[in-house]
């Protein structure tokens, strides 16, 4: 049975781009010697989602709640994938840099309170998700 190459983008969203984003951040962060982290992971799943919809924007658009916006979700879902690479890389280089300096590994514990940090990338997490859910649930 032959495989039908229209539905080789589909196969490569849903199965490639994922796969390449998992194995991409495990190396970076392998290299950097940096452990995961649940923020950082959260905005970088929202990368993939972002580019799932911008490739496939004619099967999300009639789940878009607000009609003026069905026809523009290339635009919007690539600009969110540029805003949520921008959010990633402060998430990683700049807030888990800084839990990493305030984290004394021979003690197991901060030297310094982490609230700061952990609350902002919490509310980066947060602001992804709603920023990119927004339009399927409210219309934007």
């Amino acid at each position: 049975m032959a495989f039908p190459m229209q539905h080789l983008s589909f196969w490569i969203v849903v199965l490639g781009v994922p796969l390449l984003v998992v194995v991409g951040n495990a190396v970076a962060r392998w290299l950097f010697g940096m452990p995961h982290s649940a923020a950082s992971d959260v905005i970088l799943a929202f990368v993939v989602f972002d580019a799932a919809v911008a490739v496939n924007a004619p099967e999300f658009q009639p789940f878009v709640k607000y009609p003026a916006l069905r026809g523009h979700l290339v635009a919007i879902y690539f600009s969110l994938a540029i805003l949520n690479l921008i959010l990633w890389s402060v998430a990683v280089f700049k807030v888990e840099h800084d839990l990493l300096l305030m984290h004394n590994k021979r003690l197991m514990r901060y030297t310094s309170s982490p609230a700061k940090l952990l609350f902002a990338a919490s509310m980066m997490s947060i602001f992804v998700f709603a920023s990119n859910t927004i339009i399927f649930a409210y219309g934007g």
